[in-house]
């Protein structure tokens, strides 16, 4: 049985490492395709989330959890150069084999500033949230 651990906790940083739903880039394929001032920020972001922890971080509008079908996901946010960029998150607390809860970064979007995201998109990013879970040990990198 997993280790169960609380969102005061510290959380180590992991990307999804499983197949993606439709033509979506693994987590890591659109961190590493962003802007390098988005990487920066965006890890600065991770870092101050994981390490503050998640249950504790006042996040100004960087770290949200997210409503409706997408319940139970959080979400990192910032914006360049006209553009939203997304991680999509959750927190894993029975991954077997970790020392540590996880922040687990499931998918990555970007969007024009003034633009929505599909409710379709969602569902795969939901999707690609269930093939995590559907694991254990979990895929990760």
């Amino acid at each position: 049985m997993a280790q169960r651990y609380s969102n005061n906790s510290e959380h180590e940083i992991v990307y999804f490492a499983g197949p993606m739903t439709g033509n979506m880039p693994t987590p890591k394929e659109f961190f590493n395709a962003l802007p390098v001032k988005v990487q920066a920020k965006l890890t600065s972001i991770l870092v101050a989330v994981a390490t503050a922890p998640p249950g504790r971080f006042a996040g100004g509008g960087y770290w949200e959890a997210m409503h409706g079908q997408m319940r139970g996901f959080y979400e990192i946010r910032a914006d360049f150069q006209k553009m939203h960029y997304r991680l999509i998150c959750l927190l894993d607390y029975e991954a077997l084999g970790s020392s540590w809860p996880l922040l687990v970064i499931v998918a990555g979007l970007s969007k024009s500033i003034g633009t929505t995201i599909k409710p379709e998109v969602y569902a795969d990013v939901k999707s690609a949230g269930l093939k995590y879970l559907s694991a254990n040990p979990r895929a990760i990198e």
